[in-house]
């Protein structure tokens, strides 16, 4: 699967060679298209450390609130296993 940190990657060597080659064919000086390209460049970087940070979510990803809806429905379903185990009188698994 495609994300949003794989799209990122790719533009930003695009992101320093468009410009320069948009500065060469409209005339302009490559130093224009070069810092240009940087400044483009730094700014995707920037956001993908700082405005859209990576972070620890799980293995397979997923937004907090999924991962923590995730972990609430595996909590409630050892607690009912853990319920009904001991009301019937069957021993729990591990005892």
């Amino acid at each position: 699967m495609v994300g949003y940190y794989d799209y990122l990657l790719a533009a930003i060597p695009v992101t320093g060679v468009v410009p320069i080659g948009a500065s060469v064919v409209l005339g302009l000086p490559t130093m224009s298209g070069i810092v240009a390209g940087a400044v483009l460049s730094i700014l995707l970087i920037g956001h993908g450390l700082f405005i859209r940070a990576p972070t620890d979510v799980g293995v397979a990803g997923g937004s907090q609130q999924q991962v923590t809806e995730q972990q609430h429905r595996q909590s409630t379903n050892v607690q009912t296993q853990y319920n009904s185990s001991a009301s019937n009188g069957s021993p729990v698994a591990g005892d």
